[in-house]
Formats: structure tokens, C-alpha cells, sequence
């Protein structure tokens, strides 16, 4: 993590793997809503990094990655996790 303001902004580049860096900031507008935005900037280096962008492969891991975040917060407003599995302790 490169950067950290509680509430405002998480910031990171990557220590392995695909090469990254990244930023999420909060913005609150109205009552109980919440802006957030995402910047990523990485560059495939591997030649199957490479084609994996190319075939839209990193787009949309990305896509579904901001899509379990969005249900995560959104889960906390309720007090539960949509992949709670309450017959499992520990």
C-alpha cells in the first residue's frame, strides 16, 4: 500500500505478479451513498498476460472483482454477507 486516508483513499502498486498500480477514493454525495472509483494502471509483461488482455481476460476478472466488492459493501449496510455460510465455525 502506497497511500492510505481512512475513508477517502486506498492507493497501492503491486509487489508481485502482474505489474499494477492502483487507487480506490471515496466520495460521499447524498444521504448514505457513496461515489467510488476505481483507477488501475498495469502492463502485461508475460506473453500470457499479454494475450489474456487481448482477449478481454483481465478486463473482466476486473469487472467481476468490482462486482464481489460493490455486493461486500453493500452486504456490510445489512449485516450479511450474501456467501455467508452460517454451518461452518472458524
Amino acid at each position: 500500500m502506497t497511500e492510505h486516508i481512512p475513508g477517502v483513499k486506498i492507493a497501492w502498486t503491486s509487489a508481485h505478479g502482474l505489474p499494477q498500480e492502483g487507487a480506490v477514493t471515496f466520495e460521499s454525495t447524498e444521504a448514505e451513498r457513496t461515489v467510488i472509483t476505481v483507477t488501475l494502471d498495469l502492463e502485461p509483461s508475460t506473453m500470457v498476460a499479454k494475450i489474456a488482455d487481448q482477449l478481454g481476460m483481465i478486463r473482466r476478472r476486473l469487472q467481476a472483482s468490482l462486482e464481489e466488492f460493490k455486493q461486500f459493501v453493500e452486504a456490510r449496510q445489512t449485516g450479511v454477507h450474501p456467501n455467508a455460510n452460517y454451518d461452518t465455525v472458524g
